[in-house]
């Protein structure tokens, strides 16, 4: 699970600016809480899609 709280520079938060390239059919919801609070829930399948991404952001820099 990643939740993002608008601060780019702490752990994560590449992983969260990829993850939100994912749509619900990639594997990955947004899972909404009390007031504002929400994060991102991956599925098996999410968490493969993530690493894809991930791999191929590290090629392009």
């Amino acid at each position: 699970m990643f939740s993002r709280n608008g601060a780019s520079d702490k752990p994560g938060a590449v992983q969260i600016d990829i993850a939100i390239e994912l749509e619900p059919e990639d594997g990955c919801l947004t899972v909404f809480g009390p007031g504002e609070q929400w994060f991102y829930a991956l599925t098996e399948d999410g968490v493969e899609n993530l690493k894809e991404l991930i791999q191929i952001h590290r090629t392009r820099r």
